[in-house]
């Protein structure tokens, strides 16, 4: 009678080492509750063999016996094994759909985050490019000059006929390389004086015909081939003053005035400081 309790009791022992072997890893994961009501069963299902053994004594002992024990014990360890199984896929489930849920919303932030950055993009205006830096010729730094110093108008109204630079010529009193602006007008057309200035010259000599020249800082402007002069060498002269005539002195094809600008002794084109027609 002993040795059977004391079998009893070792697989009563055994059946809670295993129990507790396989449930360690999932032991903070399940209610407490389980585990009570299975070990208590078991204990209860042990107490009922016990006392069946007591009553049957020349039975526990027998191969039949045996084999109901065994079977006995593996019929327990299924379930056992059954239930946690149960709960291990449920929780794989569980942890499934969170990582999808988790990844869906990775995934949502992300296509918000791209969905904006192209709102930007699309609001944001495209950056132009920074254009290379363009050397300037000397001419064109001495017109930056001249207006951003020096206030210069149109002397006559009049017709442009003949520009600044290079130009054809079949006339040998009309130079390829012409350092003015010619702008025609009727014989005797005032002339105002372009800036404000002093006149440093008064000519009548060469192929400018009758001229004047009036300096304003370092800027000289040239009136060529007037028919009369109304002002004299050292005269403070003020922009808009009546200074000559149209004519056609000196080396002349017809009435005209002759333009001439220079910053420096550089020739600078008057079509670049004002509007010729």
């Amino acid at each position: 009678m002993e040795r059977a309790i004391a079998e009893m009791e070792k697989i009563r022992k055994a059946e809670e080492i295993y129990s507790k072997r396989n449930n360690l890893e999932d032991e903070e994961k399940k209610p407490k509750n389980i585990y009570k009501f299975l070990f208590e069963t078991i204990i209860l299902i042990n107490i009922i063999i016990v006392i069946l053994a007591v009553q049957n004594q020349k039975y526990i002992f027998t191969e039949g016996f045996i084999k109901q024990v065994n079977s006995y014990n593996m019929n327990i360890r299924e379930k056992i094994e059954s239930v946690f199984s149960q709960d291990k896929q449920e929780d794989k489930k569980d942890e499934t759909k969170k990582n999808q849920s988790v990844s869906g919303e990775a995934n949502d932030v992300n296509s918000g985050a791209i969905l904006v950055e192209n709102e930007l993009q699309e609001e944001t205006p495209a950056l132009e490019e920074p254009q290379e830096n363009i050397e300037l010729s000397q001419e064109d730094k001495d017109v930056i000059e001249i207006k951003e110093k020096y206030s210069v108008i149109l002397p006559i109204n009049g017709v442009k006929t003949s520009g600044f630079g290079e130009r054809e010529s079949t006339n040998s009193k009309v130079t390829k390389n012409h350092t003015g602006v010619d702008i025609a007008a009727n014989l005797g057309t005032a002339i105002t004086s372009a800036t404000t200035g002093k006149v440093i010259q008064v000519s009548s000599s060469g192929d400018y015909g009758k001229h004047i020249r009036i300096q304003t800082g370092d800027m000289v402007v040239l009136y060529a081939h007037c028919s009369k002069i109304y002002v004299q060498e050292g005269q403070e002269i003020n922009q808009g003053d009546k200074i000559a005539e149209v004519g056609s002195t000196g080396n002349s094809t017809g009435p005209h005035l002759h333009f001439e600008i220079k910053l420096y002794d550089r020739l600078v084109n008057p079509e670049k400081i004002v509007e010729i027609n």
